[in-house]
């Protein structure tokens, strides 16, 4: 800890001062305190025990070779006392004050902008609307089968790598149990009412149906 506050150092200063002039009075203190050593490392006179206490209470590095106060560490300890000083002037404490609501300012502008972006892709989004057509699994390209609205990429391309090895589906059931991407029943049925046929047939009980595909299609933009 550097000081514990301005107030109480300015309190021990006036002691310290006193403490240097009862040195005075101690054989051998001023001739000491008059050495070209002594005056190279310290600041002011030798301190008696309870001002040394107070000095490193209050930040000072005490010079054990002279019991005093260490100059370094004075000046580094006027150094701070100066830029404190120099923080706390009424000016300085407008200008922190004009620069931390700036950033505040800055801060809320880039947030209002994020959710407007945000605000407007969603908008963007609820206005795509899903082209329902029936797509052949059989007849179908990896391309074309991607563009179902519940199959990606890499399900249309296992569809198509599927066929090559083991021939066309024979039905739902036969594409169900191939087809790692529609083994479970909500991704057939999704996949059939988005469009995707086998031999022609949407799935039992899941025909085409364009307002649902729509609400798939939503779905998956999210």
């Amino acid at each position: 800890m550097l000081f514990n506050s301005n107030e109480r150092k300015f309190q021990h200063r006036s002691m310290f001062m006193l403490a240097a002039g009862l040195c005075l009075g101690l054989a051998g203190c001023a001739d000491i305190a008059e050495t070209p050593e002594y005056q190279a490392a310290c600041h002011g006179k030798p301190l008696q025990k309870s001002d040394r206490m107070r000095a490193r209470e209050d930040g000072y590095v005490i010079n054990e070779r002279y019991q005093c106060i260490d100059k370094a560490s004075y000046s580094a300890m006027q150094e701070a006392e100066a830029r404190w000083q120099a923080a706390h002037t009424p000016e300085a404490i407008a200008k922190s004050k004009a620069e931390d609501q700036a950033r505040i300012a800055q801060l809320n502008q880039e947030m209002a902008q994020r959710e407007a972006r945000r605000k407007a892709e969603q908008e963007a989004k609820r206005a795509l609307r899903y082209e329902l057509h029936l797509v052949e699994i059989n007849q179908a390209s990896a391309a074309e089968l991607a563009e179902v609205c519940s199959i990606d990429k890499d399900a249309a391309e296992s569809i198509v790598q599927e066929r090559a090895n083991g021939g066309p589906f024979k039905d739902w059931a036969d594409a169900v149990h191939r087809v790692t991407a529609l083994s479970s029943a909500q991704n057939a049925v999704f996949a059939s009412v988005c469009g995707l046929t086998v031999n022609g047939a949407s799935l039992n009980g899941a025909p085409a149906n364009e307002e649902a595909a729509q609400m798939i299609f939503q779905r998956g933009l999210r």
